[in-house]
């Protein structure tokens, strides 16, 4: 019997090529976390202001814009986070490839044995942090808090798709992993099977490639479905 039903822990944009399942099954989107900004007003100098998501730009440059030096550059972990800093009218220096490895090298042969200052979540990962080399001195700024939720009414699923380790752990704080139930994961920009395969989503800055790459990530989910008992 094919799958009927999925979960994914994030609200999918309206133009998600995701979105494409709900042909095939019942599509569940929500996410599992909330955001909340935590106030700051020390600003520590830096050369350079590293942000890791979309959510750091934000809440940093909210009422803070003006803090922010005309010759500070600005570096982006992936294209997406990079788009953010572009409509504010903040034209990044870097961005990176979405990856920790590749874009922690890029960055350290650019800025060398400068001032790095990383508005983040509390609950970061500081995956490019921990890659950089000691002569790049380091500033954290703790901008935003992600939560998880304790409303939880997540309808049983077939298939488990997680976007971040914080919703994954949400969610089996509350349930346990049933009989018959897939789960994976999507997050850093890369999709695993739950057979352990993996396949790669999102890359490179050019939106045409991520659309194709999505649209295979939706094919993959397809074979998924047809596993699922």
């Amino acid at each position: 019997m094919n799958a009927k039903s999925l979960f994914i822990s994030r609200r999918l944009a309206p133009n998600s090529p995701l979105l494409q399942l709900r042909q095939r099954l019942r599509l569940v989107d929500e996410s599992l976390i909330i955001f909340k900004p935590v106030a700051f007003t020390d600003i520590p100098k830096s050369e350079w202001i590293f942000f890791y998501s979309q959510r750091a730009v934000e809440y940093f440059l909210n009422g803070h814009s003006t803090s922010v030096s005309q010759d500070t550059r600005l570096a982006a972990f992936g294209p997406k986070t990079a788009s953010v800093l572009t409509i504010r009218d903040r034209q990044p220096s870097f961005i990176g490839t979405g990856k920790a490895g590749e874009t922690a090298q890029a960055f350290s042969m650019l800025c060398r044995a400068e001032k790095v200052l990383f508005p983040r979540a509390r609950t970061s990962m500081r995956s490019v942090q921990k890659l950089l080399p000691d002569h790049i001195r380091q500033f954290d700024l703790i901008v935003y808090d992600n939560i998880s939720r304790t409303d939880l009414t997540v309808p049983k699923c077939d298939i488990l798709i997680f976007t971040s380790p914080l919703n994954a752990k949400t969610y089996f704080h509350k349930y346990k992993k049933e009989a018959g139930q897939i789960a994976g994961k999507i997050w850093q920009h890369w999709f695993f099977h739950p057979n352990g395969a993996v396949q790669h989503l999102m890359h490179r800055a050019q939106a045409a490639r991520r659309a194709r790459l999505l649209k295979e990530a939706v094919s993959e989910l397809d074979k998924i479905i047809q596993l699922a008992p």
